[in-house]
């Protein structure tokens, strides 16, 4: 089974974490801007990498309302630019 990869959006940091006690870990941070409140969420990362490998612009904006129903994620030409609208990939969180 895969072990989900988790999304902890917090002030203006990404920490990605896959893996589990059981398995060899990894964690990744990086630099976001963030409108909202502090989240978790967690993803199959089959699903995840096969939606953001497919957007082809430098930035990716995600649309998260809460850890249980779907994130739609988009392409960003630039950083505080308006998402497009070429791509929309959704993607239900898992619950772990």
């Amino acid at each position: 089974k895969d072990a989900p990869i988790y999304m902890s959006f917090s002030g203006d940091e990404l920490t990605l974490s896959a893996g589990n006690d059981s398995e060899s870990q990894a964690k990744e941070l990086i630099d976001i801007d963030m409108d909202g409140q502090d989240i978790i969420v967690a993803f199959n990362p089959n699903y995840l990498i096969e939606g953001l490998s497919a957007i082809s612009e430098p930035f990716v904006h995600a649309k998260i309302t809460s850890a249980v129903k779907p994130v739609e994620f988009n392409g960003q030409q630039e950083a505080d630019g308006d998402e497009s609208m070429n791509y929309r990939y959704l993607v239900v969180p898992m619950h772990p």
